[in-house]
């Protein structure tokens, strides 16, 4: 009696740790094809027994779709509705009841109200917990609106990057920037002089938190990773963007609008709760398994 195996085919990701989190080295009695331009980024990402195909996506795709349509057995097409995603409208409310700093779940919403249900802005996400925050909580209706790094995931990827999305779109862009990525390097002085509609909203909580955060999830001993306090507002106008400090959701949700309705560079200082985890147990659940590796 033949076992069935499951077939499995891999499309363009590198399947790097925060896309897949290594899931393919899981896959047993299953057949596994990647399809791609970059085989050499990503064989080392792939069990040995995967089968490369060095191709353009679409032309493989539109090649193998002719293959199966000589194979199938053609039947009436079902009607369906076309995807769409159903925005809810967010309830603004402070999670922590703090009224010096702000619950980065309620920032997250505010984003997802004012810069993307309400004005299409394209969003990019940092290095760091901007990135699981965003990544777990954010939701689009139209593809390419979501940038994010998932393959080295340097800090100061989209710090920089975000005028280059600026510069390329009619919408306003609105970066989810650590304070600790903020300060390495940026291009806010770029936007500045070429006029580009680029928001850093920093999430300021005076700490490298996805390290100390990390290590404690990991039971570590605890690192210096703490940074001086800063006032991003006022340096983002020393560099001639508008600047804004918030820390109670009324005032973002205000800010963003004025923000975008201004269509200036400007840099949003958010003082975030540091005390909150976000949303990266599998993240650790793979390095944990990595070190037992």
């Amino acid at each position: 009696m033949l076992r069935s195996r499951h077939v499995v085919v891999i499309i363009g990701t590198r399947l790097g740790e925060l896309s897949a989190f290594y899931l393919q080295k899981k896959f047993n009695n299953t057949d596994l094809f990647y399809i791609g331009m970059e085989p050499d980024k990503v064989r080392n990402n792939l069990p040995a027994n995967a089968i490369i195909f060095n191709s353009d996506i679409q032309c493989f795709s539109e090649a193998l779709l002719n293959a199966l349509l000589k194979q199938l057995i053609h039947k009436p097409a079902v009607p369906c509705p076309a995807l769409m995603v159903e925005f809810a409208d967010y309830v603004i409310k402070n999670n922590n009841g703090s009224a010096e700093t702000i619950h980065p779940v309620d920032v997250m919403n505010i984003i997802q109200k004012v810069a993307i249900n309400q004005n299409n802005c394209y969003i990019a996400a940092e290095a760091g917990n901007s990135f699981f925050w965003a990544s777990h909580h954010l939701k689009f209706s139209q593809p390419v609106r979501y940038r994010v790094g998932t393959a080295f995931s340097t800090m100061g990827h989209y710090v920089c990057g975000l005028v280059g999305i600026a510069a390329g779109n009619k919408e306003c862009a609105v970066g989810i920037i650590g304070d600790g990525a903020m300060l390495m390097v940026n291009e806010v002085s770029t936007a500045v002089h070429y006029r580009f509609p680029a928001i850093w909203l920093v999430m300021n909580d005076s700490s490298y938190n996805m390290c100390r955060q990390g290590l404690a999830m990991l039971n570590s001993e605890p690192l210096d990773c703490d940074i001086p306090d800063t006032d991003f507002a006022l340096f983002g106008r020393a560099l001639g963007a508008d600047g804004y400090q918030v820390n109670n959701s009324q005032q973002l949700q205000e800010v963003m609008v004025e923000a975008i309705k201004n269509r200036n560079p400007a840099v949003i200082d958010v003082k975030i709760d540091k005390n909150v985890f976000p949303p990266l147990n599998d993240r650790i659940e793979t390095i944990k398994g990595l070190i037992n590796d």
